[in-house]
């Protein structure tokens, strides 16, 4: 399986259609995409969480993390919504994506449902 985590940053690319063009290149051979709801605004524009699920039709697996809004999965053509956990004093969110990914990906490679 190939998995891709978009983590957008715009000073890291010569162009944002550079980087569209690498991520679509990207994106249509992955199986399982984790992206993330701002960093798709940023570099594509999308609106919600319907414009994400609607560009990548062909990808098996869509999950969209929001931060501190639900989780939003799609996976064989199933929806799935994971609210997230309320945390009542946050410290540091410094690789905060990137541990959910993880997570997530363990999960799913121990036989976890979306």
């Amino acid at each position: 399986k190939v998995v891709f985590d978009n983590n957008y940053r715009p000073r890291l690319w010569a162009s944002v259609d550079a980087a569209r063009a690498a991520y679509h290149a990207v994106l249509a051979e992955v199986d399982i995409a984790l992206l993330t709801e701002d960093d798709e605004r940023a570099l594509f524009g999308y609106e919600d969480s319907e414009q994400v699920f609607a560009a990548y039709p062909t990808i098996a697996e869509v999950v969209l993390k929001r931060g501190a809004d639900a989780c939003l999965i799609r996976c064989e053509g199933e929806r799935f919504e994971v609210p997230a956990l309320v945390v009542e004093k946050v410290v540091d969110t410094t690789a905060a994506g990137d541990s959910f990914s993880a997570a997530y990906l363990a999960s799913r490679l121990k036989g976890g449902s979306p």
